[in-house]
Parts: structure tokens; C-alpha cells; sequence
């Protein structure tokens, strides 16, 4: 984990197939003001690859459902100025080719008290990354709880 400019952490995720998937990652968003989630795909293959915001109960991913979440995309991963907001709130695709989508959660407007947060694609996460960026509620010690795995 790095930390950015006013306490934000970075954090190199695992794309996970699933809502429960043993690689997967799930970020406590407890202290959170938001959870930015940049998702690439960088190999060139014969399905596309939707990016899914999921919310759960647990680090063990119980009772996975959809927040309310922003979703970004560009379809070329090499004109990543041109990344356009989508009308979706369920997800965001990149087709057969390189792209990007970037997903931005802010657990104080979400309708859920579930305070775990995650990104999946149902296709083969094969060629594809996930790096959270978190930007903490509070400054101070916190923030660091927020972004740990253990209580």
C-alpha cells in the first residue's frame, strides 16, 4: 500500500470471476469517503470483460448485491483522456479489445450498510488488472483501520 496526497492508499487488487472468490479483494470502506477502482484490460481476445461494483457483508464476501456506483470507460487503453461516463449503474464493459473502466463508490450514498467493497468481472479475468485507489473520511490513525484485513 502507498499513500497519496491527503492520507488516499493504493491498492493493487485481484480480479475475481465471482462475488466470493477466494483471490478476490474486498475493501473495507467504513471510514471511506470514496473508492476510486481502475480496471484494465490489456490483451486483445475473443470476449469482453464487464466490471462489476459489488458490496458485501464480510471480508468472506457474504451476501454480495450492486451499489450505487459512477462507471467510466474508454475503449482504447491507448487514449486514455477520452474516458466517458456511462449511463450504467450496473456495470461496465470492454469489448474485445484493449480498454478501460474506472468505477468511483461512495459508501455514504449507497442504500446499503454493507461496508465491504469489491470489483469482479464475470468473464476471465484473464489480461485484466484492478489497482483501488481509497481516499479516507478522516485524516489522522483512523483511516489506517479502514484499509486493513484484520479487526
Amino acid at each position: 500500500m502507498l499513500d497519496l496526497a491527503d492520507g488516499a492508499k493504493i491498492i493493487v487488487g485481484t480480479v475475481g470471476t465471482t462475488a466470493i472468490t477466494a483471490g478476490g479483494d474486498w475493501i473495507n470502506t467504513e471510514n471511506m469517503h470514496c473508492v476510486w477502482a481502475i480496471c484494465t484490460k490489456s490483451a486483445v481476445k475473443a470476449s469482453s470483460n464487464q466490471f462489476i461494483a459489488q458490496v458485501a457483508e464480510s471480508y468472506a464476501g457474504a451476501s454480495p448485491s450492486m451499489p450505487v456506483a459512477t462507471y467510466w470507460k474508454s475503449t482504447n487503453i491507448k487514449a486514455l483522456d477520452r474516458l466517458f461516463k456511462t449511463t450504467s449503474s450496473t456495470g461496465s464493459v470492454c469489448g474485445t479489445t484493449e480498454g478501460m473502466v474506472v468505477i468511483r463508490y461512495d459508501p455514504s450514498v449507497s442504500d446499503t450498510s454493507d461496508h465491504y467493497f469489491s470489483v469482479v468481472t464475470p468473464t476471465s479475468g484473464w489480461g485484466c488488472s484492478i489497482i483501488y485507489i481509497c481516499e479516507p473520511r478522516y485524516g489522522g490513525v483512523n483511516q489506517f483501520v479502514a484499509t486493513t484485513s484484520s479487526t
